[in-house]
């Protein structure tokens, strides 16, 4: 599946229906961990086209697809595999038994089901609008997991089995 372009910016005419800028990152981000072939920012005024927020996403999306092997992945279309996740709070895309990326579109805190997965995971954590990348712990699998994002805004938690 392709995303052709993605409308909102804070110059586009449809703020007033929640199209703006926050609408088009979350957006970029749901169809990446979605599974989608190809996204892209439509131009401004009506989107994001390559400004500076669009360009720390793509910085952020380039760091995650180093790490994770997309055309692998499992998109969690049904958070089947997440609880604890208020609407709109988190997505999640798995290799299973290998990897894991979620993200999370303001901070907060999900469970993930690592039941049927042994073994243990590395977890780091990319902050979207800060650009830096955190090492963060070992998680074990064979259990569910809370993970809550280190700050508020936009965060990537990556899983990867050790």
């Amino acid at each position: 599946m392709n995303s052709t372009k993605i409308y909102g910016a804070s110059t586009s005419k449809w703020v007033d229906r929640g199209i703006d800028a926050g609408h088009a990152t979350q957006t970029f981000w749901r169809n990446l961990i979605g599974g989608f072939a190809a996204i892209r920012f439509h131009r401004p005024p009506s989107g994001l086209g390559l400004g500076e927020v669009a360009q720390w996403h793509l910085r952020a999306a380039r760091s995650v697809a180093q790490r994770f092997d997309f055309p692998r992945a499992q998109p969690d279309t049904d958070h089947l595999l997440l609880n604890e996740r208020a609407t709109n709070e988190a997505y999640h895309s798995n290799v299973p038994g290998e990897q894991h990326v979620i993200y999370y579109v303001d901070g907060g805190l999900v469970g993930l089901d690592l039941r049927r997965e042994q073994g243990r995971f590395h977890l780091s954590w990319i902050d979207i609008d800060g650009e830096r990348d955190y090492d963060a712990d070992i998680v074990d699998g064979g259990q569910w997991v809370t993970l809550a994002a280190p700050g508020s805004g936009p965060w990537v938690a990556l899983l990867a089995a050790v």
